[in-house]
């Protein structure tokens, strides 16, 4: 049995707490730890994937990786190493800080960052692929990762500068069936409305 586990627009909630209101919530990456390590007790064929708006969100989130002179640890990328994620999608709001800060976050992961729509990663330095192939046993799962192509209508454009966003369903089409060819098992995740 393979199971498949995802969260996505997690907005920077590492804590199930608020910042902004003073009080508990609930939606955090420290409840999905719980909850992974739960499933993964049960079944170790686990795969865990995010479909992106996870750095941005919370004043714990800016003042860590955005505030004037921010250099140090992303507190939810750290989080996510813990949890073990096997692969998140860009979502729009990871370009709310611009590439450099973007880049930072993304070079801590110790999971692959996908976005096989966007053109011009690899000039602009970001450790973002099209897909990735996870081993669960003798299970071969190809995770195909798409962003949302309107990114440049919403984002200041320093903020994406050098990378292009073609369309997702174009992309998957043509990606897919080479995916199949090396998977046994496709998974498409696709950060969009």
């Amino acid at each position: 049995t393979l199971t498949v586990l995802f969260t996505s627009d997690m907005h920077a909630n590492v804590l199930p707490f608020d910042d902004v209101r003073e009080k508990p919530t609930s939606g955090s990456v420290a409840q999905v730890a719980t909850l992974v390590a739960r499933v993964r007790d049960g079944n170790p064929s686990v795969v865990v994937l995010d479909g992106g708006d996870a750095i941005q969100g919370t004043p714990l989130g800016y003042y860590a990786i955005a505030a004037s002179g921010a250099t140090g640890v992303d507190p939810t990328i750290a989080a996510m190493n813990l949890v073990g994620y096997d692969a998140a999608v860009l979502g729009n709001h990871e370009f709310n800080f611009g590439l450099d800060v973007l880049r930072r976050s993304l070079e801590q992961s110790r999971f692959r960052w996908l976005a096989a729509n966007v053109s011009g990663v690899g000039q602009a330095r970001l450790p973002v692929a099209a897909e990735v192939v996870l081993k669960r046993g003798a299970v071969r799962v190809g995770v195909l990762g798409l962003t949302n192509p309107n990114i440049p209508r919403w984002e200041v454009p320093s903020h994406w500068a050098g990378l292009t966003f073609a369309d997702p369903v174009t992309v998957a089409a043509a990606r897919i069936p080479e995916l199949r060819k090396r998977a046994d098992i496709v998974i498409v995740v696709l950060h969009t409305g």
